[in-house]
């Protein structure tokens, strides 16, 4: 996805219709829908994996991401301020906090 490979799309659905029921399959798939311009089909494969993790701050600030680029900022704000109270570390922390102080 990072390299612009057409194939992501087709590996990542590939490999979510093997594992449906993967939170990681599905955020990867889900977030290579939004970033392909397939935001309804990636905004609820993204509201899947955070129902299968709930506890991923991760694919839930991927989730956050993907309503702040619809234009949903109240449903992302929601997200990004529950996921960056405390100190919790997680990968997308720094950029959730950018994205918070930017709305």
């Amino acid at each position: 996805m990072k390299l612009n490979d057409p194939q992501a799309i087709k590996i990542a659905k590939i490999a979510y219709k093997k594992q449906p029921d993967s939170a990681n399959i599905a955020d990867t798939y889900g977030t290579i829908l939004v970033w392909n311009n397939q935001m309804d089909k990636g905004l609820q494969l993204l509201k899947q994996s955070v129902k299968l993790d709930p506890n991923n701050k991760n694919t839930q600030f991927h989730l956050a991401k993907a309503y702040y680029l619809q234009g949903s900022i109240d449903e992302s704000l929601v997200i990004l301020k529950k996921i960056t109270q405390g100190k919790d570390s997680f990968v997308e922390r720094t950029a959730a906090v950018k994205l918070v102080q930017q709305l």
